[in-house]
């Protein structure tokens, strides 16, 4: 037996599934537990959707951001990625920005997975480099051809875009 916001991501369109979270705010909790869990198509849609319907910074999902960290590191890639959209929208503890950043970086230099995914996880790495200049020489040496060259083209371009506006930048 599914939950409502399981049938909504099961047989709902997109535009459909953000109106029904969007008049339901009481399936919000649920929608969270789902883009915790393991299920291979809840998980993911749900974190696609919360990131999609939620605020920044949005109180909600504070506290499954432990969870979601935690969730990270064994979930499938498209999994990740949403996981990972859903907390660049956060602003995190120190302890968790760390965990995260250590993750980010670890998907970054997994050249099998997939671009989009590798795409978040430097979006992240360069919002902590922004953040914390410091970061900029470390970040800089995991720029090498072989991180970029398995990159799609038009993910390419807008890494090195990334790349010249944060890790190049006053070097």
């Amino acid at each position: 037996m599914y939950s409502s916001i399981e049938v909504a991501l099961i047989e709902a369109r997109k535009d459909d599934m953000f109106a029904y979270l969007l008049d339901h705010p009481e399936e919000f909790p649920s929608a969270l537990r789902c883009a915790v869990s393991d299920h291979p198509v809840h998980g993911w849609r749900a974190a696609w959707l919360l990131s999609g319907c939620m605020e920044d910074n949005d109180p909600r999902v504070r506290p499954f951001i432990p969870t979601m960290l935690d969730r990270l590191p064994g979930a499938a890639q498209g999994h990740q990625r949403e996981l990972m959209k859903v907390l660049l929208r956060m602003e995190l503890a120190d302890e968790h920005e760390g965990a995260l950043f250590d993750m980010a970086i670890a998907i970054w230099e997994d050249i099998e997975k997939i671009p989009s995914v590798r795409y978040i996880a430097f979006r992240f790495m360069t919002a902590m480099v922004r953040k914390y200049p410091e970061l900029r020489a470390e970040v800089k040496l995991l720029t090498q051809p072989h991180h970029l060259k398995p990159l799609s083209p038009g993910i390419r371009a807008a890494v090195m875009k990334m790349i010249r506006a944060t890790i190049l930048e006053n070097t």
